[in-house]
């Protein structure tokens, strides 16, 4: 869970799948079942966008300034999930 919120309060609007990738069916809403109250979801066709809430996104960013994992926690979102592009650390 810890991990689903660090990615997405850095991220802005994310797929729900890219956090679940290549996991089977069951083991993904195992995942993504205890985080769905933390999240605004649109459906836009056949696509969810995920946005965290503002609480839990200021909690996550608070922990990882803390715990000093910021930097390296960007590098990792900017190489591993699609995100908005007005909304990360996509080239500028």
């Amino acid at each position: 869970m810890r991990q689903v919120h660090e990615k997405a309060a850095l991220s802005g609007v994310v797929a729900p799948r890219d956090f679940v990738r290549g996991l089977s069916r069951e083991v993904a809403d195992e995942v993504l079942d205890p985080v769905l109250a933390d999240f605004d979801r649109v459906l836009s066709g056949d696509r969810w966008a995920w946005t965290l809430r503002s609480g839990p996104r200021q909690q996550a960013l608070i922990r990882m300034r803390a715990d000093r994992t910021l930097g390296r926690a960007l590098e990792t979102l900017r190489r591993s999930i699609r995100t908005s592009p007005e909304t990360c650390c996509g080239e500028l």
